[in-house]
């Protein structure tokens, strides 16, 4: 359990927002020190110098009217002055300012804190910073207020005692930001890992077999659409998996049927309750014919899926291929009543660079479907175009039945099939597996395949373009 909550993304992200919070809150204290402490220290160097400065004047009155600096340790100016002692309980009470006279030489003369560096000498770099007392253009003295710290060892500086304050606050201000950082931190973690927990759970569900689990992620952002995307993906799934359900029991229904009219055939052809005419052998060939065409539309798409769909390209004309095909197909659509027909615009050679079986095959198919979907009296007609210069299109349109609407979006998709109560009446019947070969066949030569249903001339029927690149090159 400890492990669990220790590599779980919500505690991962409260620790990082806690450690973001401390580095900026220390980064910010020590830059914060380190500028007070340059800028309370130029102030008080600026305050000392205005005030030495105002003291000069006075001073230098008191050497003119005696002519040295004897007894100027009883002057004002320089006055004892302890240091204070904070009461406890209480603030420690303001420092009062220093005030040190030295001679020429840098030596003390005066100094207003009990006289403790009287004698001992100051820095030259020091005095570059002092009041000079000039008497008829000769320095006789320096006066310094509030000198560096470093001249005063002894004596806490007004900038160590602001800064004591100004880091007492820091800390409270830091502890305040921890504690608010560690809240939105929780807050904010808990929105990022509550979606990303429903996601691994519908991800395992989805894994152990249940479909119908769902993320159900809202909002935006990418978290959003990684929800979205992932139910997108279950729904595909599910949809697939029905298909292929379906597809089974399609598959078994279109084997089962033509395989019991021949074991009917045979078995009465052998009981002697029917001859071997003629009539009753060509009965049985055309179940043979629906049987290697359901096979052979399944070992095209299995190539398809394994990529090793093999085409023979050679130079072809369009209108040739469609010519033999429609007059292959005339005599069953005499047979059912219908007027099939080719039409061609009058453009020297439609040539593609095309397999000719494969061509062959997906015209057969589009055109055997349009017979069998069109009541008698109907029209399919088969219209050879060149749209430009670089392509070439074939239309296959009938007059029949037409596809649902709600079937139309999914023509193209393996082992779709429509409601069984209409599956033997429109274009969305059968195995579900001849207009996805179709289409793969289409997409393999370079081209596309749409479909439009119902036909606006007439208001209802199905349309077919097949459009393929012109020319011998590719």
């Amino acid at each position: 359990m400890r492990n669990t909550i220790l590599s779980s993304l919500w505690f991962r992200l409260v620790v990082a927002f806690a450690i973001v919070a401390v580095v900026a809150v220390g980064t910010v204290a020590v830059l914060a020190n380190l500028a007070m402490t340059r800028e309370m220290e130029r102030y008080l160097v600026q305050s000392g110098q205005a005030r030495a400065e105002r003291l000069q004047v006075v001073l230098l009155d008191y050497y003119e009217a005696r002519g040295s600096w004897a007894s100027v340790e009883q002057h004002a100016a320089f006055r004892p002055v302890r240091q204070p002692v904070p009461q406890p309980g209480q603030p420690k009470p303001p420092i009062p300012d220093r005030v040190i006279l030295t001679d020429p030489q840098g030596r003390v003369i005066a100094d207003s804190f009990a006289q403790q560096l009287r004698g001992k000498h100051i820095a030259q770099a020091d005095l570059e910073r002092a009041a000079p007392v000039i008497v008829r253009d000769q320095v006789v003295g320096y006066v310094l207020v509030n000198p560096p710290p470093a001249v005063i060892q002894q004596w806490p500086s007004l900038a160590e005692q602001y800064l004591a304050q100004v880091n007492q606050s820091l800390l409270w201000a830091s502890l305040l930001t921890l504690l608010v950082t560690v809240v939105l931190g929780l807050w904010l973690s808990r929105q990022i890992s509550a979606p990303l927990r429903r996601l691994g759970r519908a991800a395992r569900g989805i894994a152990a077999g249940d479909l119908t689990r769902r993320a159900g992620i809202r909002g935006g952002g990418e978290i959003g659409e990684l929800g979205r995307t992932f139910d997108h993906m279950a729904e595909s799934l599910a949809r697939q998996e029905e298909l292929r359900q379906h597809m089974v029991a399609d598959i078994a229904h279109e084997l089962r049927t033509p395989l019991t009219v021949l074991q009917g055939n045979v078995e009465a052809m052998l009981d002697g309750v029917r001859p071997p005419s003629s009539d009753n052998l060509a009965a049985i060939h055309e179940e043979t014919l629906l049987l290697a065409r359901l096979v052979n539309d399944l070992r095209d798409l299995a190539l398809v899926d394994a990529g090793q769909l093999k085409l023979e390209r050679v130079p072809l004309d369009l209108g040739e291929l469609a010519g033999r095909v429609v007059t292959r197909l005339e005599p069953r659509a005499a047979e059912a009543g219908l007027t099939l027909r080719l039409q061609a615009e009058a453009t020297p050679g439609l040539i593609v660079q095309a397999d000719p079986d494969r061509l062959a095959q997906v015209l057969h198919n589009l055109l055997a479907n349009a017979l069998q979907y069109t009541p008698a009296g109907g029209t399919v007609t088969v219209t050879l175009a060149r749209p430009d210069a670089r392509r070439v299109s074939v239309q296959v349109t009938d007059t029949g039945v037409g596809i649902p609407p709600v079937d139309l979006p999914y023509i193209f998709e393996r082992f779709y099939r429509a409601d069984p109560s209409r599956a033997r009446t429109h274009w969305a019947g059968g195995a579900g597996i001849g207009l996805t070969v179709v289409k793969s066949l289409v997409e393999a030569h370079g081209g596309t395949i749409d479909v439009e249903s119902p036909v606006p001339e007439h208001d209802r029927g199905t349309r077919f373009t097949v459009t393929l690149p012109s020319g011998v090159g590719g």
